[in-house]
């Protein structure tokens, strides 16, 4: 069958790698592929989200808790209330208000506005802070009403407000730390994946994917590609039928016989006469 010359002429071929990693001569087909549905690829954050604000919480109820009895002891038998009582009254009564339902609504909401990145980093932020502040002045008021750091009292209202102190000022210190470390960590995977080209800020951790690199939307997955590799061109030689070539004549002078004969005419040298110019004569 002949070829067709324009149809091998238009024709592209590229090489592609194939999954076992050899080199193949196919023609250049463009296959877009569907994006695959973004899924999150972190789960140990959103465990670890969930794990931080249900402890916060937690120790927010003990907090609470010691500093609502700190507070009426020194009012009751010092006659005195304490600064940093009223900030882990506060910190706590905060952390209560909003941690489990920024837990809840996560589980039982999608796109809640509790649990965007950005509110929760905003909101942790002012906690955090609210809880150093507690136990930044819990141990100052500690070292100046207690310095020797010993709550060996015989008053038994004087041991248990040494006791108090202590308490309230490691489950401020404890819950600041856990809150700051939660915050902190957050920050650096949504600066990740912003980088990356994810759009982090205004999703939840749990429908984030911080390390996933996204793909073009409405478009095609970007592939290994290799530059086109256009195919020998092939066509049928053209011959040409070859023209005789041209009659040469060569002119020679014949022999002229004389009127008598057997009287050889003479030769002209170079025609049947050998060097020495001699002649020679046929004989009869």
């Amino acid at each position: 069958m002949p070829l067709n010359e324009n149809y091998l002429g238009t024709r592209c071929v590229q090489y592609y790698k194939t999954a076992m990693g050899q080199e193949t001569q196919g023609p250049l087909l463009h296959i877009p592929r569907t994006p695959k549905q973004v899924v999150n690829t972190m789960p140990f954050l959103q465990i670890l989200r969930l794990v931080i604000l249900a402890l916060a919480s937690v120790f927010a109820v003990i907090a609470l808790g010691i500093a609502a009895d700190l507070m009426s002891l020194t009012e009751t038998y010092f006659d005195e209330t304490l600064i940093f009582c009223i900030l882990a009254v506060v910190s706590a009564c905060l952390t209560l208000l909003t941690l489990p339902v920024m837990i809840v609504l996560d589980m039982v909401r999608k796109g809640a506005f509790t649990s965007m990145v950005v509110f929760e980093l905003a909101w942790l932020f002012v906690l955090w802070v609210l809880w150093l502040a507690t136990a930044a002045d819990a141990s100052y008021a500690n070292s100046l009403t207690f310095a020797g750091g010993s709550c060996d009292y015989i008053n038994p209202y004087v041991n248990k407000a040494c006791h108090e102190f202590g308490a309230a000022q490691a489950f401020s210190y404890l819950t600041w730390i856990i809150l700051m470390g939660y915050t902190v960590t957050l920050l650096v995977f949504a600066i990740i994946g912003q980088t990356r080209g994810n759009k982090v800020w205004l999703a939840s951790v749990r429908d984030n994917s911080f390390l996933r690199r996204s793909a073009p939307a409405g478009g095609p997955v970007l592939e290994e590609k290799y530059p086109p590799v256009a195919a020998p061109v092939l066509s049928h030689p053209q011959y040409q039928t070859p023209s005789p070539p041209a009659p040469t004549f060569h002119a020679q002078h014949q022999p002229t016989v004389g009127s008598h004969y057997g009287s050889p005419s003479p030769q002209q040298p170079g025609m049947g006469m050998p060097h020495g110019g001699q002649a020679t004569y046929a004989q009869v």
